[in-house]
């Protein structure tokens, strides 16, 4: 090889790293988490795609959740912003807390006690998912719950330093014929753990339906 040929070379070398450079990072993240049942499954992908803010590189987040081989439900989010915490820092827990409930985010470790939230199916149809996000970190679905029925999650309260508690909540859903529900709730704010746990009751009835 000759050195004008090898200066080409070089040449493609530097050139193929600077494009990769400028596409950003392409790593990825996969996930899956079976419920203990076997019935259910969770798959979250996590990717890095190239920069279009003022993070270092997009985070791509897509959640899929799935019955057997039917998807029942699917998000996808891309977080651009460098004041935004990123999946990871947000939600370092997923799991399976029941047949049918899974749990996603901080660790509930350390509190003195939980919050109850209750999701009273007050309707005729079986509602196929319906998820609750406690606070800003952490987010319970809740699959296959029957018409009449209810079931009780444990909600962590974030007790901090900062002085910083849970009080509200949000939470949506769809039923059997596909229809959606949504809606939220606000409890009482809190000064310290001494004034003890809330207690939030999500009511759906088929008036909710949309």
């Amino acid at each position: 090889m000759d050195r004008l040929e090898m200066c080409r070379l070089v040449l493609l070398v530097i050139g193929t790293f600077s494009l990769f450079l400028s596409c950003g990072k392409q790593d990825e993240d996969y996930i899956v988490k079976t419920s203990p049942d076997g019935k259910y499954r969770v798959e979250v992908s996590v990717r890095a795609l190239r920069a279009t803010g003022t993070r270092e590189y997009d985070e791509q987040v897509t959640l899929q959740f799935f019955k057997g081989g039917e998807s029942l439900y699917k998000s996808e989010s891309r977080n651009s912003d460098q004041f935004e915490p990123s999946f990871g820092a947000t939600t370092p827990s997923i799991e399976w807390i029941g047949d049918n409930i899974i749990r996603m985010g901080g660790s509930p470790a350390g509190q003195p006690f939980h919050d109850e939230l209750i999701i009273v199916n007050d309707s005729d149809e079986r509602l196929t998912y319906c998820d609750v996000s406690y606070g800003a970190f952490e987010t319970f679905f809740v699959f296959d719950l029957p018409a009449r029925s209810q079931t009780t999650l444990q909600g962590s309260p974030r007790f901090n330093a900062e002085g910083y508690f849970n009080w509200f909540l949000g939470y949506g859903g769809k039923s059997e014929s596909g229809k959606e529900f949504h809606g939220s709730l606000r409890g009482r704010k809190r000064e310290s753990p001494s004034e003890g746990p809330l207690r939030f009751e999500i009511k759906i009835t088929g008036k909710d339906f949309r």
